[in-house]
């Protein structure tokens, strides 16, 4: 009788913590998903940056040739015309 009571209290108790475990187990798995979406997303915003970043770089390297065109027909445009001669005055 007492063998009865003290397996029936065990496979009681056993029960109780594998159904803990489950629990666990579950509350891991979801846990887990909404990591990965996080991740997923972040990954993402990670790529928009990146691609952010290679329109600016891009913008700016031709922000920078169109400074250099200009400077080089402003020197073009300025050697067309003679030293101007700027009088001087004696006092």
């Amino acid at each position: 009788m007492l063998r009865a009571i003290f397996s029936g209290g065990f496979i009681c108790m056993f029960n109780s913590q594998f159904s803990q475990l489950e629990q666990s187990i579950q509350r891991l798995l979801q846990d887990n998903q909404q990591l990965q979406q996080a991740l997923l997303q972040k990954e993402a915003e990670l790529q928009a940056q990146r691609d952010e970043l290679e329109l600016l770089q891009l913008g700016m390297m031709e922000s920078e040739e169109q400074a250099q065109q200009a400077a080089g027909r402003l020197d073009a445009l300025l050697a067309l015309f003679p030293q101007a001669a700027v009088p001087t005055t004696q006092a």
